[in-house]
């Protein structure tokens, strides 16, 4: 009979990766119950959609909210707003904590939105978003520029025209006969 030794033998599994159930539990419950940084950010947007949408609903005036008004769409994403935040401050989602790798992304960031406003009248809204997001996708680590692009070019223009045609909101028009 050949000698088997025990990390050969199919059944036998090491101890130290089976967990039991009630252990995995107990992990992702401390996870969510360790921080207390979710349900603060999830506070906080409850209380600044309160009153943005406070402030919305006085903008009406008395008028009737129309659907197809300029005022129905801030006040539909502030009341959603609000109620996406309400659901994160009861049930908010286990964090986990990333190291820090590149402290420059966060001030190359602001520098891009920096340029970004101040290409936005000259270039106009959909040139500067697509600029913006291809700078954007290059801080935070793509090094693939055809898709960056592929997806910035739609995606600002989409925007722009969403906002200009749909919900009658100009938006800068730039260098581009749109």
């Amino acid at each position: 009979m050949p000698a088997t030794s025990p990390s050969s033998s199919p059944s036998a599994a090491p101890e130290a990766e089976t967990k039991t159930a009630a252990e995995t539990e107990t992990e992702t419950e401390s996870v969510v119950v360790a921080g207390i940084g979710p349900r603060i950010v999830a506070a906080v947007l409850v209380v600044a959609g309160g009153a943005l949408a406070f402030v919305a609903w006085g903008e009406l005036d008395g008028e009737p909210l129309a659907v197809g008004g300029p005022r129905f769409a801030p006040l539909l994403v502030t009341v959603l707003w609000t109620a996406l935040a309400v659901v994160y401050l009861i049930r908010p989602a286990p964090v986990e904590v990333e190291p820090i790798g590149d402290r420059r992304s966060p001030l190359l960031l602001v520098a891009a939105l920096v340029v970004y406003v101040l290409l936005l009248e000259p270039a106009g809204f959909a040139i500067a978003s697509t600029l913006f997001f291809v700078a954007a996708a290059w801080i935070l680590g793509s090094r693939r520029w055809l898709r960056d692009v592929v997806v910035a070019v739609p995606l600002a223009f989409g925007v722009y025209f969403a906002f200009t045609l749909g919900l009658d909101i100009r938006l800068p028009a730039g260098v581009l006969p749109i």
